[in-house]
């Protein structure tokens, strides 16, 4: 199952399967970031992840898609929000 979320502030896309779940596509306007925004994306995605029955590991990939933005910084604040952290090898 695919989903979507999106606020005045952003948006994100996660897929849920029977053994599955990837947040993918998180998106925070320029003008939001810095505000805990992000964090309320994926807590809103997780939750929905959560609410299908899922209770597996949800991954993300940490791949900046915008220059400015920190892998090592985006690593920690997935890993803090309790996400699985893919690599190409685990696609």
């Amino acid at each position: 199952m695919e989903d979507f979320i999106q606020t005045r502030f952003g948006w994100c896309y996660f897929e849920v399967g029977e053994s599955s779940a990837l947040i993918y596509g998180l998106f925070v306007h320029p003008e939001y970031r810095g505000q805990g925004k992000a964090k309320r994306l994926l807590t809103l995605a997780i939750s929905e992840i959560r609410d299908t029955g899922y209770g597996g590991d949800i991954g993300i990939e940490a791949v900046p898609k915008e220059a400015g933005i920190d892998a090592e910084r985006l690593v920690s604040f997935y890993t803090s929000m309790g996400l699985k952290i893919l690599t190409k090898a685990d696609d």
